[in-house]
């Protein structure tokens, strides 16, 4: 039986960014809720000093590695 290219491409595409957040996770120490408050654009979160969280150069510099893989 043949496997269906398509098929499999579309899967391996659509389970990407799932794959690079479980990474992210792992490799930065992040919990999902953590993730998900620093993957929000600036400007959707409330104003304050307390909500305005950043991702150090360091997390920024794996974060792009683990893409690049």
């Amino acid at each position: 039986m043949r496997n269906n290219l398509l098929n499999e491409l579309q899967e391996l595409l659509a389970s990407t960014p799932i794959l690079l957040r479980n990474r992210v996770c792992e490799e930065c120490d992040w919990s999902l809720s953590s993730y998900y408050r620093k993957s929000k654009p600036f400007n959707d979160l409330k104003d304050g000093p307390a909500l305005h969280l950043e991702i150090s150069n360091a997390e920024k510099e794996l974060i792009k590695r683990m893409a690049k893989e």
